[in-house]
């Protein structure tokens, strides 16, 4: 019989799949994770666990989706007429800087970095459901901004990569070689508001 995926019931086991895959991949690696594992971690049987994802690698893509999801929701990328693109692009900022200094996060880059030269499909598969992802919701708030004429961007993708240049600089690279701590929220803010100030001297509010 064929799971009615979409049922509360479904959903919640799914959601316990990802959070136990999620713990499994930052506590023993990719390798070192096994279907069993997240099964025994989610408290569900390993048919349970392929009736909602395929192989490892899709549940994988799936929980690097769900942390930046949990980190950086959808709503960030929706635009709020009551609230100015400073404003807005400020608490992105903060938001996104506080998932890229996640522990999970700098474990999971870690983790890439690691793999990089043994598993290339692995490392784009991480690319694209989580880093690419949050590229295509920026690039989709720019062209929301760009449509109600409130910023001066004549092309996107540009300003995306200006804007992720920006934000994850040197420091971030130090952080994850573990030269420097994780900056408290204090800093972060702090960081966001000369970095965003730089960004707008490239592309000026209307």
């Amino acid at each position: 019989m064929q799971p009615q995926v979409g049922r509360p019931k479904d959903l919640k086991k799914r959601q316990a799949i990802l959070e136990a895959a999620t713990q499994c991949f930052l506590r023993t690696g990719y390798e070192g994770t096994s279907m069993d594992s997240i099964a025994k971690l989610a408290n569900v049987s390993k048919l349970t666990v392929y009736n909602h994802f395929q192989d490892k690698a899709h549940l994988f893509g799936a929980a690097i989706s769900m942390v930046c999801d949990q980190r950086l929701p959808k709503h960030f990328y929706q635009l709020d007429i009551h609230k100015s693109v400073e404003a807005h692009l400020f608490e992105l900022s903060v938001a996104f800087l506080k998932m890229v200094y996640s522990d999970e996060a700098i474990k999971l880059h870690q983790l890439m970095t690691s793999l990089a030269s043994q598993e290339p499909d692995l490392v784009a598969l991480f690319f694209n459901s989580g880093p690419q992802q949050t590229r295509t919701n920026l690039l989709s708030l720019f062209q929301q901004f760009q449509q109600h004429q409130l910023i001066d961007i004549d092309d996107e993708l540009l300003a995306i990569d200006l804007f992720c240049t920006l934000m994850t600089d040197v420091h971030h690279d130090r952080v994850l070689w573990g030269i420097d701590p994780v900056p408290d929220l204090a800093k972060i803010q702090t960081k966001v508001k000369h970095q965003l100030a730089i960004f707008f001297k490239v592309y000026p509010l209307r």
